[in-house]
C-alpha cells in the first residue's frame, strides 16, 4: 500500500512546485493496478553475487508501480488525453505475445492512435526520471503538454520491443557502453508486453529494436494500422540496461567472471 503522507515537489511536466500525486508507470489501466514489487536500491543491486538467485528483502509494495512525480492536474491530463489510446496499444501487444510462442513478431496493430501512444510513452519516462529532466530536456515536457504538437527534436529517439520474460526494468537516464554501438545516453522501461528505450543524441539503429519515433508525425486523433517488427527480449537484470541475455548466458558469464 502507498503511504497516506502528502508529497510535495516539482511536477516533472508543468514545472510547478505543488503537492504531487502518485503516477502509475505504466498507467493503472495497462495492467499496473495491483502490481506487487519490492524496491531495491541500485547500490544494493551492485553488491549482489548471483543476480538470478537473489531474493530482495524488504516490504512488498502493492497497488502498482509508480512515482510521486506529477501534480494531480498533469496526472489527470494524461488520463484524459493519452491513456485510453495507450491501453488499446497494450491490449494488442498482449494478444500477440500470448498467442504465438516465437521470438520475432511481424504484425499490424489495427486502428491505433500513434501520436497519443508516443506522448504517453514519453510521459512515463518523464515520470520515472528525476527533476533535472525537466530542466535539461524541456522539449519532452512541451511535447507531452500540447496534445496537438508534433515537435519532438530529432535528438530524441524512442525504440520498442516485446517483453514478457524476466523482471520489470525501470532504468533511469544513464550513460551506457554498448559493444558495437559505443556510448549511449538512454533510459529504459520494461513492463509487459512492451519494453521501451529513449535515447539522446544517438543517430544509429539498435539491433532487435523497432524505432517508433515516427509516431510523432501523426495528427492528434488520427488512427492508423501500424505495422510492427518486434523481437521478444527478456529482462532478467532490472538494473542492467540494454541487457537481454538468457538465464543460461547470465549464469555462464557470472561463473566465468569468478
Amino acid at each position: 500500500m502507498r503511504s497516506s503522507q502528502k508529497h510535495f515537489g516539482t511536477c516533472r511536466i508543468c514545472g510547478v512546485d505543488k503537492e504531487l500525486s502518485y503516477e502509475h508507470v505504466p498507467p493503472r489501466i495497462a495492467f499496473n493496478k495491483t502490481t506487487r514489487h519490492v524496491s531495491v536500491p541500485h547500490d544494493e543491486w551492485t553488491k549482489i553475487d548471483n543476480f538470478l538467485e537473489y531474493k530482495p528483502k524488504g516490504k512488498i509494495l502493492q497497488g502498482g508501480i509508480g512515482y510521486y512525480s506529477l501534480c494531480r492536474d498533469c496526472n489527470s491530463f494524461l488520463g484524459q488525453n493519452y491513456v485510453k489510446a495507450y491501453e488499446q496499444w497494450v491490449l494488442t501487444g498482449i494478444q500477440i505475445i500470448s498467442k504465438y510462442k516465437v521470438d520475432y513478431f511481424n504484425y499490424v496493430a489495427l486502428q491505433q492512435e500513434p501520436l497519443k501512444i508516443l506522448k504517453q510513452i514519453i510521459s512515463m519516462f518523464i515520470a520515472m526520471n528525476d527533476k533535472w529532466y525537466l530542466e535539461e530536456y524541456p522539449e519532452l515536457a512541451s511535447f507531452v503538454k500540447d496534445p496537438n504538437s508534433n515537435i519532438l527534436p530529432d535528438k530524441f529517439r524512442v525504440f520498442a520491443y516485446l517483453n514478457n520474460q524476466g523482471q520489470y526494468r525501470y532504468f533511469k537516464h544513464g550513460v551506457i557502453s554498448q559493444p558495437g554501438l559505443g556510448i549511449i545516453n538512454a533510459t529504459e522501461l520494461a513492463f509487459p508486453p512492451f519494453g521501451y528505450v529513449l535515447t539522446f543524441d544517438f543517430a544509429h539503429d539498435i539491433s532487435h529494436f523497432q524505432n517508433i519515433t515516427s509516431f510523432k508525425s501523426y495528427k492528434l486523433g488520427e488512427k492508423a494500422d501500424v505495422e510492427m517488427f518486434l523481437y521478444k527480449l527478456p529482462t532478467y537484470l532490472p538494473f542492467s540496461p540494454l541487457d537481454y541475455r538468457s538465464k543460461d548466458k547470465i549464469d555462464a558469464d557470472t561463473k566465468a567472471s569468478r
